[in-house]
């Protein structure tokens, strides 16, 4: 392993590909979250006794953030 220097573009462009990369992971895992959110729903509401949403978007969100947790 040798330490020459690296010119500072090609840290950038390997910054900008890793997060190119992280960014389509995490779509990627959100999508499949979002295929499993019903399920999800479900257990939860079993819990605590079902949901109440006040805004009609409250419950795209709520799904959106359940997917993008899981």
């Amino acid at each position: 392993m040798t330490d020459e220097p690296v010119p500072l573009l090609d840290h950038l462009q390997e910054l900008s590909s890793r997060l190119w990369t992280c960014l389509i992971c995490c779509l990627a895992f959100a999508l499949l979250g979002y295929m499993l959110v019903d399920h999800i729903i479900g257990a939860l509401a079993k819990s605590a006794g079902g949901f109440v949403f006040t805004h009609p978007t409250e419950a795209f969100f709520a799904r959106v953030k359940i997917a993008m947790m899981t």
